[in-house]
C-alpha cells in the first residue's frame, strides 16, 4: 500500500491512526504488528492486507502524520498576525506532538528502519525547512526580526538544535522530556532572532512561551 494515499476506508483509517498513536507513545520498536491488529481489533491477515510489513505502516502513518502537520502549518500561516504570531503557532503544533512522544522514537526510526528515516529526512528537509525560512524572511519583512541575521546560518542553526535535544543518547538530558528540550530551544532561537519590536509584540502575547525565563 502506498503511504502517499490520503484517502482510506474506515479499516484502514483506524489501523493508521491506532499505529501512529502507539508509535508515539511507545516507540517502533516496542509495538509489533500483532500489538496492533490487537489494538484495532482487526486480525492479522486483514493488517497484513493491508500492510504486508512494519516498515510500509510505519511509513504510512508517517505520511499521515506530515499531511496532516503541513495543513496545521497552512492554517496558521494564513492566519497568523505576524510572524511572531506564525512562530507561537508552530510551537504550539509541535509542542501538542510532542506532549505524547516517547523519548528516543527519532533514534529507533533512524537505526531501525532505514527507509522510513529518509521518508522523515526528506520530509523536514522540503516542509520544515521552507516553513521555517519564510518565516525567518517574513519577520524581517514585517520589522519584527533582526535585519542583519543569515537566514541560513540561523535556520541550521535552530534545525540543528532541535536535532542535538532530540537525539541526544549520552544520557545528559534523561530526565527532561522532549516536549521542555523544544521549548527551550525555541526560546533560545527567539533570544537570537528578535529585535526590540519584535520583544514588544511578543511580551503582549498569552503563550507558555512567555514567562520570566523567556523574557
Amino acid at each position: 500500500m502506498s503511504p502517499l494515499k490520503t484517502e482510506h476506508s474506515p479499516v484502514v483509517s483506524r489501523i493508521l491512526l491506532t499505529a501512529k498513536s502507539d508509535f508515539m507513545r511507545f516507540g517502533f520498536k516496542s509495538i509489533s504488528m500483532d500489538d496492533i491488529a490487537e489494538r484495532c481489533g482487526v486480525s492479522k491477515k486483514t493488517l497484513y492486507e493491508n500492510f504486508s510489513s512494519k516498515e510500509i505502516l510505519i511509513n504510512a502513518t508517517l505520511a499521515l502524520h506530515f499531511d496532516d502537520h503541513v495543513k496545521q502549518l497552512e492554517q496558521v500561516r494564513n492566519s497568523s498576525e505576524n510572524a511572531v504570531d506564525e512562530l507561537l503557532g508552530q510551537f504550539d503544533i509541535v509542542s501538542n506532538d510532542l506532549q505524547s512522544l516517547k523519548a528516543g522514537v527519532l533514534y529507533e526510526l533512524e537505526k531501525y528502519y532505514h527507509n522510513s528515516w529518509k521518508i522523515f529526512e526528506e520530509f523536514r528537509a522540503s516542509k520544515v525547512t521552507k516553513y521555517c525560512l519564510q518565516n525567518l524572511e517574513r519577520g524581517k519583512r514585517e520589522g519584527l526580526y533582526r535585519k542583519n541575521i543569515n537566514n541560513r546560518v540561523i535556520l541550521y542553526l535552530y534545525l540543528h538544535n532541535i536535532d542535538a535535544v532530540m537525539h541526544e543518547e549520552r544520557g545528559v538530558l534523561d530526565e527532561i522530556p522532549i516536549y521542555l528540550r523544544f521549548k527551550e530551544t525555541l526560546s533560545y532561537h527567539l533570544h537570537g532572532i528578535l529585535n526590540a519590536k519584535g520583544w514588544d509584540y511578543l511580551r503582549t502575547q498569552q503563550n507558555e512561551l512567555i514567562d520570566e525565563t523567556v523574557l
